[in-house]
């Protein structure tokens, strides 16, 4: 019989042990962890919410920058992020990208095309840390998954959450100055202090010119919040990126 104790924490610290010992654990190229009935296989499960244990999940650990969901990709599995952060976008037909919202935590992939009805995914999903997640094949398990009713009704929670986070974020992009949200997108993205991000691209998502961008990020260095590096910038002052962004939240 399965026992589940502290499963967030435990499968956290697990993981972290993981990265560590890589090379180590490592066989020919195949992670021993992620075997069938491994531990952290069996950690990550008890993280999951309840409605979900009852599902044959595959779990995998992705690195920062993979892409989670490809807008256009059939939806042929659910994707469920477990721990890590990644943002949501969508690139339009003129050329812009709208940045949606931030993922972090547990999160459903493909849950809104599911209920809709849709046969492919609307939006991309890239991870912005390393992380684990889990799929669900579709193929074997759709028709199961729409007759259950618990775990539908968990959909619905999760989809009031992200419309919730969506319109917060479509009024950031409206009302608040590139300062704030720049400094709140920082905040997000940065991993242990250093922000590497190509800003042509970054410049889409928060829908302002290339210039502004770093004009934007030149004031923070020149205020000693951020200092430039070979390939991105490290935050200096967290405290007052924290106060610039604190208006967004």
């Amino acid at each position: 019989m399965k026992t589940c104790l502290s499963p967030f924490s435990s499968a956290r610290l697990l993981y972290q042990i993981w990265l560590a010992l890589r090379d180590d654990i490592c066989h020919n190229g195949v992670d021993l962890l992620w075997g069938k009935g491994s531990p952290l296989n069996h950690l990550l499960e008890c993280s999951l919410p309840l409605e979900l244990r009852g599902y044959p999940l595959h779990f995998y650990s992705f690195a920062q920058g993979t892409m989670l969901a490809r807008r256009g990709e059939p939806l042929v599995e659910l994707r469920f992020l477990l721990h890590g952060k990644a943002k949501v976008y969508t690139a339009m037909s003129n050329g812009r990208t709208v940045l949606h919202t931030h993922y972090e935590g547990f999160q459903v992939i493909g849950d809104m095309e599911l209920m809709l009805g849709k046969t492919e995914i609307q939006t991309d999903v890239q991870a912005i840390t390393d992380g684990e997640a889990a799929v669900l094949d579709l193929r074997q398990y759709g028709a199961r998954v729409m007759e259950d009713g618990a775990l539908l009704r968990l959909f619905g929670r999760e989809l009031a959450k992200k419309l919730e986070r969506s319109s917060a974020q479509s009024a950031k992009n409206l009302l608040y100055p590139l300062s704030a949200r720049l400094a709140d997108y920082i905040l997000v993205s940065q991993k242990d202090g250093l922000f590497c991000e190509h800003l042509g691209r970054l410049s889409e998502l928060l829908g302002v010119s290339y210039r502004h961008l770093l004009r934007t990020l030149e004031a923070f260095c020149g205020e000693e919040i951020l200092e430039r590096t070979g390939d991105g910038y490290r935050v200096l002052n967290p405290e007052r990126l924290l106060e610039k962004g604190s208006d967004t939240q």
